[in-house]
């Protein structure tokens, strides 16, 4: 008993967290019995589909096809590399195709790992710290936008579940200065990117983290260096094989051509609204979805103006989760 007590003291952070994810899952257990047919989640459904049953990345040959915009689908590789399609692949296999939802859900909570982690490591010093790591991976957990996204068979949150979660492990790996910590990062980064590719966003915020810690601890900058090279390396041999693929069917290594052409505006009312929309837009709708930005911003903003509270302790109060987000 005594040593029962003694391990939830010693893990009461993880646990915690445990309980929310758990909590979590609970919440959306609802969402395997919805009919998943919203335009997306159909367009990936039948690429798995299909990328199954002829070995052939493309729309090109579905019945999908003709219902979308042919500048946009129509070619010989589908834009998105095919991490996120194969995941769905899986649950098709196993005849619960609608079930790839989890994939959302998974997305979602290796966000709320990140987070997690990251609070942990830069705030945590003593239990009186215990708020300050759980209450924003519980706010992370109720976020109205990722939930609303973890109900669709969608790509993004399993997108941002991974880039946040590889730039988070480069960050702990790099105080570890482990070969093998780099490696399980670069591996979580190069997932992201095989899932969509704005995820490479992070590779200039790796490239300027690693500077970082050359130019903060130079008697040991040929370390980081090794470190770095071990980190491209893993990423490249993992990523650079699609890019070229995707060269040689599309004669492109990036794809050009997925911003909003004219049939798509025609026949998308919210495509039509984000591309046309006002400087405000995304003000408004991320108060609207979000409303506990809000007051989050104008505290921010208030305790910076009368310079009661640091930077530091701002971020402590109202949580870096919303910094990440």
């Amino acid at each position: 008993m005594i040593r029962y007590f003694l391990f939830m003291k010693k893990n009461k952070l993880e646990i915690a967290l445990v309980l929310i994810i758990i909590f979590y899952i609970i919440s959306k257990l609802p969402t395997l019995n919805i009919v998943h047919n919203e335009g997306d989640e159909n367009i990936y459904k039948a690429l798995a589909v299909h990328f199954y049953d002829t070995g052939n990345y493309t729309l090109q040959g579905t019945a999908i096809l003709p219902l979308l915009s042919q500048y946009i689908y129509n070619r010989p590789l589908f834009h998105y590399p095919p991490f996120f399609i194969s995941g769905i692949i899986v649950f098709h296999i196993l005849d619960l195709i609608n079930y790839s939802v989890m994939l959302s859900w998974l997305g979602h909570i290796l966000f709320l790992v990140a987070v997690f982690l990251f609070l942990k490591k830069k705030y945590y010093k003593n239990e009186e710290d215990f708020f300050i790591v759980i209450l924003p991976c519980f706010f992370a957990a109720t976020d109205p936008i990722l939930n609303f996204i973890a109900n669709k068979i969608w790509i993004d949150n399993l997108a941002t579940g991974l880039a946040s979660l590889g730039f988070i492990l480069l960050w702990l790996a790099l105080d570890k200065k482990s070969h093998l910590a780099i490696f399980f990062s670069a591996l979580v980064c190069a997932m992201a990117i095989l899932t969509k590719l704005p995820s490479m966003i992070f590779a200039p915020l790796a490239l300027l983290l690693f500077s970082y810690y050359a130019f903060k601890n130079k008697s040991e900058a040929k370390t980081y260096l090794y470190l770095f090279s071990t980190f491209s390396i893993v990423v490249g041999l993992i990523t650079i094989p699609w890019f070229l693929k995707f060269h040689a069917a599309c004669g492109v290594f990036i794809p050009t051509w997925i911003n909003p052409d004219p049939w798509l505006l025609n026949n998308n009312a919210f495509v039509r609204n984000v591309t046309y929309r006002p400087w405000y837009y995304f003000i408004k709708e991320l108060s609207l979805l979000s409303p506990i930005v809000v007051p989050l911003f104008c505290i921010n903003v208030f305790a910076a103006i009368k310079k009661r509270l640091s930077l530091e302790s701002i971020g402590r109060e109202m949580g870096t989760v919303f910094v990440i987000l």
